[in-house]
């Protein structure tokens, strides 16, 4: 009987609030997404400058929903178990306040996991949107004009350069990796403003704290960024063997011609 009190006065991972988040997340937050990434796709072909807006609507949106829904219900869910809670906690002042930080700071795993895992979840849609070009669009032989059998992703145009007599990528394949990466990054920082719920409980706290979670430098983030920079360099072939159909025509762009 002595060891149980101890654990549950110790070991919070016990207390039945953590089973109730977890059933919450299980059964209201399976389907959330931070991205839509069906809408995105349906959008296609886009500018790098669409995409990336896309994603930061969609992001923020998302963000909003776990502060405004899933934040407030698990603070909701905290109060009914307010007897309980209380019924763990020392009642002198030194004691009460460290059992309430480790109450909460174990209350902040769990939701900091699922955050984690909502992230990574949009990062994967996010990846899966790309992957579909993902063995490139080389070609030999003559350029033969026809329908595309997957629709283009990015906007890319051709531009003119006269003082390198030359055409050029518009934008230019590093811009476009830069800015797929950059979706990443937008997906990511979302999040990283989720209050805990301590902020909703407890109106007096001197300085807001926030739910941890996935950082740009963390090896699951660099690993799709990658990703993403493979998929770019796989399809930058077949645009640069395209591009010297356009030899012909050089002179054109020659001040001589010009003059």
């Amino acid at each position: 009987s002595s060891l149980r009190n101890f654990l549950e006065r110790n070991l919070h991972t016990t207390h039945p609030i953590m089973l109730d988040l977890l059933e919450y997340w299980n059964q209201k937050m399976s389907d959330f997404n931070l991205i839509k990434v069906e809408e995105i796709r349906a959008a296609l072909p886009l500018t790098i400058d669409q995409i990336q807006a896309m994603v930061a609507e969609q992001s923020k949106a998302g963000a909003e929903f776990l502060e405004g829904e899933w934040v407030l219900d698990c603070v909701e869910m905290i109060k009914n178990q307010q007897a309980s809670i209380e019924s763990i906690v020392p009642q002198d002042e030194n004691g009460r306040r460290l059992a309430m930080e480790h109450f909460f700071s174990a209350i902040a795993t769990v939701m900091s996991n699922q955050l984690r895992g909502a992230v990574q979840k949009a990062l994967n849609d996010f990846i899966g949107l790309l992957e579909v070009y993902g063995n490139g669009n080389t070609y030999t032989g003559e350029y033969e004009r026809g329908l595309p059998t997957v629709n283009n992703a990015i906007v890319i145009g051709l531009e003119p350069n006269q003082s390198s007599a030359s055409v050029q990528f518009e934008p230019s394949f590093t811009d476009v990796s830069a800015a797929l990466v950059n979706c990443l990054a937008i997906i990511v920082l979302s999040v990283d403003k989720i209050p805990r719920v301590e902020s909703k409980l407890f109106m007096d706290k001197d300085v807001e704290e926030y739910i941890s979670s996935t950082g740009t430098g963390d090896d699951c983030v660099l690993e799709v960024v990658r990703r993403v920079e493979a998929i770019v360099e796989v399809n930058m072939p077949g645009p640069m063997r395209y591009r010297t159909v356009y030899k012909s025509y050089q002179h054109l762009l020659t001040q001589e011609a010009e003059n």
